[in-house]
């Protein structure tokens, strides 16, 4: 990043690397600042095929939905989309702003000590009981730990098979 300010490249690129690990079939809802320009950018330089297109549900955040005009506002606007429920689009905001304090900290520790601190401020599903590696005699190594910390939450594969199902 060489310049200040958010880029549509930035969000196209996220997009495609989003497109490339999902179905084929499955919709995505997008929330973004200024959901009408990427629409209409994606529509006039045609970053994605139709076919992409079809599967996406643009938006705008709650929030900069009142700076809009009032067509853009009557279109855009999350609570009038189909799909997007009581979702206000700054969720990754609130995420990164509540990491902020480890901005400092972190700067000058060293790269062991990163990830212990990330995930100390994140909350964790409950421990399964379920073991993961087979209970035998001689458990192969590592194993104890794994049976110990597995969470009960599905991996992001068994959720997206889990959602396919349901819609």
């Amino acid at each position: 990043m060489s310049s200040a300010g958010e880029k549509q490249y930035y969000a196209l690129a996220l997009v495609q690397k989003l497109m490339d690990h999902l179905p084929s079939d499955m919709r995505v809802g997008l929330l973004y600042d200024i959901g009408c320009q990427l629409e209409r950018s994606c529509r006039k330089w045609n970053f994605f095929d139709e076919a992409v297109l079809s599967r996406f549900e643009f938006a705008i955040s709650v929030f900069h939905a009142y700076g809009h005009q009032w067509p853009c506002q009557v279109i855009y606007h999350p609570r009038k989309r189909e799909g997007f429920g009581l979702l206000d689009g700054k969720g990754c905001e609130r995420l990164w702003s509540s990491l902020k304090p480890l901005i400092a900290p972190l700067r000058v520790s060293g790269v062991h000590d990163h990830p212990l601190s990330l995930f100390s401020d994140l909350p964790f599903p409950p421990v399964s009981s379920t073991p993961v590696c087979p209970r035998s005699s001689s458990p192969p190594s590592g194993c104890q730990v794994i049976n110990r910390f597995r969470p009960l939450a599905p991996t992001p594969m068994e959720a997206l098979s889990g959602t396919q199902e349901s819609c």
